[in-house]
């Protein structure tokens, strides 16, 4: 599952959760431990992983969606 993580983080996939892939294009929210989908599903968020995937999130945010902090 990691090399596969790692071959799509290129395409905008963030791992929130152990087997779990997001594009964070679909991504409307963040929460504490969860993320919502712009189609309203909710994906578990890891607690370990909270930092490193809103990190993730707003990087590829400001780099692929030209949003500027």
């Amino acid at each position: 599952m990691e090399k596969l993580a790692e071959s799509l983080e290129e395409y905008g996939f963030i791992t929130c959760f152990k087997g779990i892939l997001v594009n964070f294009r679909y991504i409307s929210l963040i929460k504490e431990d969860t993320i919502v989908l712009s189609d309203g599903n909710i994906v578990p968020l890891s607690r370990r992983k909270a930092g490193e995937t809103k990190k993730q999130y707003l990087d590829l945010m400001q780099k692929k969606s030209s949003i500027i902090f």
